[in-house]
């Protein structure tokens, strides 16, 4: 059996665009997001205040995941965009606590 990547969560202050666009249109997001408008997709980021993303952890450390947000950092928070294309979801182990990972991004 082959091993398993492990996956970092990290919060992220800016993501590529390009990068950003990929995942939405692996996950199917794209179906539904303006993929197309490459201005807006940007502008969606910069207004995120809180961008948590998951990433192999292997060579060029690829974009596997992504949690677009608004929060106040005290009590709330928005996922406006929760995006893992469906390739990416067998990388995960279920084994493996995801809680642990996802709180340690708050940085």
């Amino acid at each position: 059996m082959a091993e398993q990547s492990h996956i970092l969560y990290a919060r992220e202050a800016s993501l590529d665009t390009p990068e950003f666009r990929r995942v939405l249109v692996e996950s199917g997001l794209g179906d539904v997001r303006p993929v197309d408008d490459e201005a807006r997709l940007k502008a969606m980021l910069d207004g995120a205040n809180l961008i948590v993303t998951a990433r192999l952890d292997m060579e060029g450390k690829p974009l596997i995941g992504v949690a677009r947000c608004l929060t106040d950092f005290s009590w709330v928070c928005y996922i406006s965009d929760l995006a893992v294309p469906g390739s990416a979801i067998s990388a995960i182990s279920p084994s493996r606590p995801r809680r642990r990972g996802w709180a340690s991004a708050r940085g």
